[in-house]
């Protein structure tokens, strides 16, 4: 799955597949599962109770994604977001969410019985 997000005025392209788990872990030394468990944990749209663990992942999360999309983004998360004067992380890790649930058939929708 793949979604192109203007992000500070600048079209930016996201990729997920089953290997953004692989490279997630390759690069991070975490598992992608168990910090997106984490963060599902939380309302991420109430920001008072994201904590600097769940930003960082949420940071991490789409930055695996975008250099999966494009090799010619920076080297580093840091080096990346720095690159935008507005980066609206919480809005954007919905959205990351959305494209992982899609590419990897997690979402699911309710049926009205």
């Amino acid at each position: 799955m793949q979604k192109d997000i203007v992000i500070d005025g600048k079209k930016v392209t996201f990729k997920a597949t089953a290997y953004t788990v692989v490279k997630y872990r390759d690069i991070f030394g975490r598992d992608l599962l168990k910090d997106m468990e984490t963060v599902n944990k939380h309302d991420i749209e109430d920001k008072s109770y994201v904590s600097g663990d769940d930003l960082s992942i949420l940071l991490d999360f789409g930055w695996t994604m975008a250099k999966q999309a494009d090799q010619s983004i920076p080297n580093s998360v840091e080096e990346w977001t720095d690159q935008f004067n507005t980066f609206p992380v919480f809005k954007l890790g919905l959205e990351w969410r959305i494209i992982w649930g899609l590419a990897n058939g997690t979402l699911e929708t309710t049926k009205k019985a």
